[in-house]
Parts: C-alpha cells; sequence; structure tokens
C-alpha cells in the first residue's frame, strides 16, 4: 500500500483536481514514483457527500492503493424536470468528508465542459435492464448514468469502481456494461448505509422537512415489516464499519408467511404497498419484485430477489390526498415533492 500522506501532499490545499490531464498526470505521477503495480480503486459520485459515500471510500482504501474519488453532478442523467439545478453542491465540505476516510484519496471535480464537448455525440445506451424500475420512470436516465461512468473508466482507469447498493438497478446496468463492452474494472457493490432510525442515506434527504424525514421512515419500515424482521441500522460511519453488513436484511422471523419464496411475492409486495399507502405524506411511484440478475420477473432459476421501491414524500402530499375527490384530479406534477429509493436483496430458499 502507499506511503501515508503522500496523495495527500500532491492534493493537500484543500483543492480537487479539475481537469483529466491533470488527473492522469498525477495517477502517471503516483506509479511511477510508487509501482506501477499500484491498484486504482473509483467511488464515483455526485458529491453532497453522507456516511454512505464515505463506506464506499474506506471500502475502496481498503482494497486499492489509489483512490480516487469523482464530484461531479452530471446533466445528461437528468430529465427536464427533475433536480440538476437544485441539486446539493458542497465541494469544499466533500473534500473534507474525503480526508475524514482517508488521505490515499484524490479529488476530481471537473466542470461540465471538461467532461462534454459542446459538439459531443456518443453515449452509451443500455438495453433491457432500462425498461423497468427507475429506467422506466427517468426516461434517459441510464443512458446518462452509463455514458459519465464510460468515461470515468476512461480516464481513471481503474481496477476496481465501488457502487452503493441502494441504487441496485444501477449496479446492475453497471456490471452489464462492463461486461458487453469488456472494460476490465471489478464492481464491487457495497450496503446501503442507513440513519440510526432506518433512512437509507441519499443527498436528497437533505431537500426533506423533519416531518417528512419522519415520513420517509415508511420505506425500510414497508421492506422489514413485510419481510418479518426489522432492518438494522447504522447510525454513524464507525457503526458501520463494526459491521458492515447491518444494513442487509438477511434473516426472518418465525413467520411462514414472512419468508420469501417464489409462491408469495405478490403478497408481499401488496403488504409493501398497504403499508407506505399508510402514510399520509408518501406516494408510491413503483414497488417491484424482480430478480437481480435479469430485473425481470422471477422464475425458477432465480437466485437471487430484488425488492425495490421508489416513493414520493412531501407535506403536500398529504394536503392533495385530503383534497382529492372524483371529481377533482390531483396534479401530481405541480406538489413539491421527494422522491425516494430503497430496495432490499434476499436470496431465494432452494
Amino acid at each position: 500500500m502507499v506511503n501515508k500522506g503522500t496523495i495527500a501532499d500532491l492534493n493537500n490545499d484543500v483543492k480537487a483536481i479539475k481537469t483529466v490531464g491533470e488527473l492522469r498526470e498525477v495517477i502517471h505521477t503516483l506509479k511511477e514514483k510508487l509501482g506501477l503495480d499500484m491498484s486504482v480503486g473509483l467511488v464515483p459520485t455526485m458529491g453532497a457527500l453522507h456516511a454512505g459515500h464515505q463506506s464506499l471510500i474506506l471500502e475502496a482504501s481498503k482494497e486499492c492503493d489509489i483512490v480516487v474519488v469523482s464530484d461531479f453532478v452530471n446533466p445528461i442523467q437528468f430529465g427536464p424536470n427533475e433536480d440538476y439545478e437544485n441539486y446539493p453542491r458542497q465541494l469544499k465540505k466533500d473534500i473534507q468528508a474525503v480526508q475524514q476516510v482517508t488521505d490515499r484519496a484524490i479529488v476530481f471535480a471537473p466542470e461540465v465542459k471538461e467532461m462534454y464537448f459542446d459538439n459531443e455525440s456518443t453515449r452509451i445506451v443500455p438495453k433491457d435492464l432500462t425498461n423497468v424500475l427507475c429506467g422506466s420512470r427517468r426516461p434517459g436516465h441510464f443512458e446518462g448514468v452509463c455514458t459519465v461512468v464510460g468515461k470515468l473508466f476512461n480516464i481513471v482507469r481503474p481496477d476496481k469502481a465501488f457502487f452503493g447498493m441502494k441504487d441496485a438497478q444501477q449496479v446492475a446496468v453497471i456490471k452489464r456494461m462492463v461486461r458487453d463492452l469488456n472494460f476490465p474494472v471489478e464492481i464491487v457493490p457495497c450496503p446501503i448505509i442507513r440513519d440510526k432510525k432506518g433512512l437509507a442515506l441519499s443527498s436528497r434527504n437533505s431537500y426533506l422537512t423533519p416531518v417528512e424525514k419522519n415520513a420517509a421512515l415508511v420505506l425500510s419500515r414497508s421492506l422489514s415489516e413485510s419481510l418479518g424482521d426489522p432492518i438494522e441500522n447504522a447510525e454513524s460511519l464507525q457503526d458501520s464499519n463494526t459491521d458492515p453488513e447491518a444494513t442487509e436484511i438477511d434473516q426472518y422471523n418465525d413467520d411462514e408467511n414472512s419468508v420469501l419464496t417464489l409462491d408469495n411475492l405478490g403478497n408481499i409486495k401488496q403488504r409493501i404497498c398497504d403499508i407506505i399507502n399508510s402514510e399520509p405524506m408518501a406516494k408510491i411511484d413503483y414497488v417491484e419484485v424482480v430478480d437481480f440478475e435479469t430485473l425481470a420477473e422471477p422464475n425458477s432459476k432465480t437466485k437471487e430477489v430484488l425488492i425495490a421501491l421508489a416513493v414520493f414524500v412531501g407535506e403536500e402530499i398529504k394536503s392533495a390526498k385530503e383534497q382529492q375527490s372524483a371529481e377533482n384530479e390531483i396534479d401530481w406534477g405541480s406538489i413539491k415533492k421527494t422522491r425516494l429509493i430503497d430496495n432490499v436483496l434476499v436470496e431465494l430458499p432452494d
């Protein structure tokens, strides 16, 4: 591993590397000085770092000699009515968050013009795996994700790339892209990190009021109660280091109706929907149960089932529901709300 302080010295005065050329030069210099066989880990982020991101950086620093953390709000993965302009940007705090975890990291924070030419005309367009879940609700989203991740792979040339399982579809799509396009990189999925009450950490949690944040707990509660086992929570990064698997549901109680089998997938899905619908400030975007490898309907060959959900949360949703009637259609697009996702991956019994 690298002698501590080496990368920190190159990136010392709380500045981020802004250009592709400078990043490649720094990586090349490090490899020349410290050994060409040094491994490089990549943690792609859109910034607004929290303990979930820090857990990825920590894992990368354990497995790789050099860690590159990208901090880039990628415009081409946002839809026209999404939150690109309002997405939190806090680069100085992000650098501090990285340095809290490791001194062997490089922060790459390019401007949009550095990542995309004015007349750029080449995109990576995934198929099949993007026709469901978030892909079906956010047209073009995964084209944007795959394009920016593919560019980062070419820029950084990492040996491993670390992604959080909170966006499980993204993990599946990126793994398929790596396979199909022969990228020489290993994808390392990392567990969801939650706050002490069970809410999956997300940069978009900053949009929530305290009341909405409490209502958002219905996402994790719907999963844990439907599967008959409480989600264990990571109150802090230190807690997650002690037990990195604490965020995964992997045990069930003795209620046979809570054990996931091919025969009761529909019942468990309905139970999740009922719990979410009981929260006045929540509106379901989707609740789906799919084969994790194919993201298609589970069948007799399915080994792991992904239970994934996306839910809008907001105080205005409650008000709209109270005013809803047969004659009064709600214009959900005009209502202030935050879209949150959560999931759990479960092995089917043999």
